[in-house]
């Protein structure tokens, strides 16, 4: 059984794309663009500078500076509840913790509406740490947020787990020598990730996986 599961939380345990694809098109609209890229799922779980550059085609920093403080301002006022949990996945943080596993967050999300979505499915006192890029020490990405926090905990492989739905997700958990389950029902491309570790169907498979048990 693992002793800490760091997980992600966009595409792992809450379904938010709706939330957050809403307050982009509406913050690119405010600024007159029209998007790049379709506006579609497999946009998030990057952080938001990147993802806005990409559906803004823009590199100019004032232009992306005022479409963030836009699209933060509109995100944390309302799509931040457009983020229902998947199936299982209250259910499947509640064996975890009967079990005695040490649960963690991670994620590129800020940590004002992290905060409002756990407050939200009373999760906030599941995890034993919240880390998110805007809160990790001059994180960059999702692997600097891991690194940041491992020192604290300890493990490796056997040890400590990273749950995550996207490439990124992966990347922290090889990049950090850890664990990844992959969480197949989220955002992430197959291709991309069907090597990258042990692949779950659905979130029933977290509490037999994580523990180690036999998941069919």
């Amino acid at each position: 059984m693992f002793q800490h599961v760091l997980f992600d939380l966009d595409g792992t345990l809450v379904d938010s794309a709706d939330g957050v694809l809403s307050a982009l098109r509406r913050c690119l609209g405010r600024a007159g663009l029209e998007p790049q890229v379709a506006l579609t799922r497999a946009l998030i779980g990057p952080p938001l500078p990147s993802m806005l550059a990409t559906t803004s085609g823009s590199r100019d920093p004032a232009v992306l500076s005022a479409l963030e403080r836009d699209f933060r301002a509109d995100y944390d006022a309302a799509g931040w509840q457009e983020s229902p949990p998947y199936p299982g996945v209250p259910a499947a943080l509640q064996a975890l913790r009967r079990a005695g596993v040490e649960l963690h967050l991670v994620t590129n999300k800020r940590m004002v509406p992290t905060l409002k979505i756990l407050d939200a499915n009373d999760w906030t006192g599941s995890f034993r740490t919240v880390n998110t890029l805007d809160t990790s020490g001059g994180a960059g990405n999702k692997s600097d947020v891991v690194a940041r926090l491992l020192p604290g905990i300890g493990g490796g492989r056997g040890r400590v787990a990273l749950v995550g739905d996207s490439l990124d997700d992966a990347r922290a958990a090889a990049g950090n020598d850890i664990d990844f389950a992959w969480a197949s029902w989220g955002y992430g491309a197959a291709p991309d990730l069907q090597s990258a570790g042990v692949r779950l169907e659905n979130a029933h498979e977290l509490v037999p996986h994580l523990l180690q048990q036999s998941v069919r």
